[in-house]
This record gives C-alpha cells, sequence and structure tokens, in this order.
C-alpha cells in the first residue's frame, strides 16, 4: 500500500509540472530591425492565470524605449530605469491573463529611437521566454494542512507493515 501511495503522489506531482507551458527562445530589437514577434496558439482555460517570464537585457541609452506588446496591449516597457545590461539580465514575471485571448495570440518586441550615428550598435533581447498557466484561486491553506496531516498518518499507519 506505501508503494501505491508513494507512485500515486509521484504521478500527480509530474502531471503539475508538465501542464501547459508555452517557450519561445527569444525576441529581439536592434538598430536595423526595430520589430521582432511571435504568434502561438493557446487554448485558453477558464480561471486560469497566465503568468509571461522572460530574462531581459541590452545596451539601449536614457533616449531608447524597448516595449513589449500582447495582441496590441502594451505589457511591459523597458527604458534606462529597468534595462538590464549584458553582464546583469534581469528575470520579468507579468500577469497576462487579460491580455490573452484564446486561439491565435502575437507577442511584438519593438524598440523606439534605435537609431544612431556612429560606433554604437543599440539592441535588446528577451530570452526564455515562457507563459505559464496557474490555479486563479489556490488551495485554501485549511485543505493543504488536512492534506498532509492524512498523509503523514497514512504513510505512518503504512510503513510500519
Amino acid at each position: 500500500m506505501f508503494k501505491k501511495i508513494v507512485l500515486l503522489v509521484g504521478i500527480l506531482l509530474l502531471i503539475c509540472t508538465v501542464y501547459g507551458e508555452i517557450y519561445f527562445d527569444e525576441l529581439e530589437v536592434k538598430e536595423t530591425e526595430n520589430k521582432d514577434n511571435v504568434s502561438f496558439t493557446i487554448d485558453k482555460v477558464e480561471n486560469q492565470k497566465y503568468i509571461l517570464k522572460f530574462q531581459h537585457y541590452g545596451n539601449i541609452n536614457e533616449s531608447m524605449r524597448v516595449y513589449l506588446y500582447l495582441n496590441d496591449n502594451l505589457v511591459y516597457t523597458i527604458d534606462e530605469g529597468n534595462k538590464g545590461s549584458p553582464s546583469s539580465k534581469k528575470n520579468e514575471s507579468i500577469d497576462i491573463t487579460n491580455y490573452l485571448k484564446n486561439g491565435e495570440n502575437i507577442l511584438k518586441l519593438v524598440g523606439e529611437n534605435l537609431a544612431v550615428e556612429g560606433d554604437y550598435n543599440p539592441y535588446y533581447k528577451l530570452r526564455n521566454i515562457t507563459i505559464n498557466p496557474t490555479a486563479k484561486a489556490p488551495i485554501p491553506f485549511g485543505v493543504v494542512i488536512f492534506s498532509l496531516i492524512g498523509m503523514a498518518f497514512l504513510l505512518i499507519r503504512y510503513s510500519k507493515n
């Protein structure tokens, strides 16, 4: 019985870790190409919260901006105040639930004022882009405690046999 419980818990944990993640490698804007986008399809589930996660870095100056849009809705702005340098990449998490559509979606990166003269070559990248669904209504704390106590009781009882 103990082995069955451990197997069941393992299967449930495995199912939870692989559920519904969407992954993109990178989006990049630079002086010669100030727009980049990727389209994707998703079956949006009601009562789910969707989180966009990415790592960003580049070398823009104070007059430059980079905008991230989802379905033509501005979801994030990168400027001098929150840019990540190539040596210190920044990680971001954004709730995109209200901007995500069921079906076809477009994630777009747009650079502004990236054209400069001289040896300066501005660019900006978003890497390791993921969209992760999470439950909107978390499991109540009391249910978690009750479940843990119940599991501990079962493990103790059946580990003696």
